[in-house]
């Protein structure tokens, strides 16, 4: 009895690692029989350099589609086998290359018997299978890369629960969270300015002792998106500073961090609540409408260069708090 086959699609991830594990052993005993072993893992690498070197670090991993410590564990290797070499870039003298040594250039003329006949075998065992698993394999990567599992049955659990989401008050452990979130954000559309760094070193001086508010998003205890707002004054505050760790996005986060804003607002007892954004993120901009913030035009002397938008919340704020209280009700702020 095979029990992973009866686990069906639950147990994908782990038949696949068996069925490589399974052909890399069996490629290894055959290469080793024809004096033609290559260290562990790194034949993607040695085969890439082939065909394309001379290449960086990064760019090797992008195209094998592979973490960057990973590949340069493998460049490690062969460099230290001499197949590989490290040469600095004409053009940039602070870009690194790798390439394929003259021993390494040989090792590939070699081999290359072998790695053809290694090649038309499995292709032989793919036809005879009765599907094309190549095929099949990449149609799956791309769809995984669209659409990871990890986002969908997250997507499902807060469906069932949304308890599994949090928002939090900022406590210190947040400031590096806190800034990596809203620097990637922001580096991912524009650039990072002067006031971005002032608030984004200094959240406790810039934002909190000035009578703001952090928010903090978390599922599961990560940390996953963030909010700011920032008091003008006279209860007036600025909803600023909004960010979403881009591989936790699609699943409401970012809604979620605007009502707690509101409701913050409106437990504060505040008269007016307002951003500043760039109308070019339209996701953005949609999302604001939906919770009731209007466009207003450009913005008067804002200090990013970036903004192009004001936009006001024209929900109930402060008379909220003032229905509360006239029916006996109590609103704290925590």
């Amino acid at each position: 009895m095979d029990f992973l086959r009866e686990l069906g699609p639950l147990a994908l991830g782990t038949r696949l690692k068996r069925l490589s594990d399974r052909v890399y052993e069996q490629i290894v005993r055959a290469a080793t029989i024809a004096d033609a072993e290559f260290p562990p893992g790194c034949f993607p690498l040695f085969k890439l350099l082939e065909a394309y070197g001379p290449l960086s670090i990064g760019e090797c991993a992008q195209r094998l589609g592979l973490a960057h410590p990973t590949v340069l564990r493998a460049a490690r290797i062969l460099t230290a086998r001499g197949w590989v070499e490290r040469f600095t870039d004409g053009g940039d003298r602070r870009r690194s290359l790798l390439r394929l040594s003259a021993a390494g250039r040989a090792e590939a003329e070699r081999t290359a018997p072998l790695v053809a006949d290694l090649k038309e075998i499995v292709e032989q065992e793919l036809a005879e299978s009765g599907c094309d698993l190549l095929d099949a394999v990449r149609r799956l990567e791309e769809r995984l890369e669209r659409h990871s599992l990890e986002r969908r049955v997250i997507r499902r659990a807060l469906a069932r629960d949304p308890r599994l989401l949090s928002i939090d008050d900022f406590a210190p452990r947040d400031a590096a969270a806190f800034r990596e979130l809203n620097l990637r954000w922001i580096r991912k559309y524009f650039r990072v300015e002067p006031p971005d760094r002032e608030v984004l070193d200094a959240p406790r001086e810039r934002i909190l002792d000035a009578g703001g508010h952090i928010l903090m998003a978390r599922i599961a205890g990560h940390t996953v998106g963030t909010c700011a707002l920032i008091h003008h004054g006279a209860g007036e505050y600025e909803l600023a500073k909004m960010a979403v760790d881009e591989k936790w996005q699609g699943l409401g986060i970012g809604e979620a961090l605007l009502r707690a804003a509101i409701d913050r607002c409106r437990a504060l007892g505040a008269r007016r609540l307002f951003l500043e954004t760039n109308s070019a993120l339209q996701p953005a901009v949609t999302l604001y409408r939906k919770m009731g913030f209007v466009p207003l035009g450009p913005p008067a002397n804002s200090k990013y260069s970036r903004a192009d938008l004001l936009m006001e919340y024209r929900g109930a704020l402060a008379s909220s708090v003032a229905d509360a209280a006239s029916a006996g009700e109590s609103s704290t702020a925590s």
